[in-house]
């Protein structure tokens, strides 16, 4: 059995003085960096600190950016956990509901400060893709016919 390693965050202050933290992620190279007041509320929601950052490959069809992912333990006091136990933190942070996407101002996917992310109208990449038909082929349309 893999033991498990927790990962605690490094409190710095930002250039302006708030106070903030750098979480490891599960590669070991890359921090999250995002408000103190905000990893404090994740915890005290039930999230782990044991986050980790998603790369796309060139193999991969599902994932076009990369995101940090934080796991919620089952039976924990957070709303959005009911069915899913990876969750973004970004979404996490602002309480995004699901017609609304996030918008990484700096597009760093790693600045998970509040006033990096901005919510905006439209679906999310996989609702969306729920939404819009199949098409299989180049040379089909949507109706099926060949262009």
């Amino acid at each position: 059995m893999k033991k498990r390693v927790t990962r605690h965050p490094i409190p710095f202050n930002d250039p302006d003085g708030t106070p903030c933290v750098r979480v490891p992620l599960s590669n070991g190279k890359h921090f999250a960096e995002l408000y103190a007041d905000d990893y404090a509320a994740l915890i005290a929601r039930g999230i782990t600190g044991n986050w980790q950052h998603t790369i796309p490959n060139r193999l991969s069809r599902t994932a076009l950016r990369s995101y940090v992912q934080c796991h919620v333990p089952r039976g924990s006091p957070c709303d959005a956990c009911k069915r899913h136990t990876a969750l973004t933190v970004s979404r996490m942070i602002l309480d995004a509901p699901k017609d609304r996407r996030i918008f990484y101002r700096d597009n760093n996917t790693l600045n998970l400060r509040r006033d990096n992310l901005q919510l905006r109208e439209g679906y999310t990449r996989l609702e969306r893709d729920a939404l819009l038909p199949r098409i299989d082929g180049l040379n089909q349309t949507v109706s099926g016919g060949v262009a």
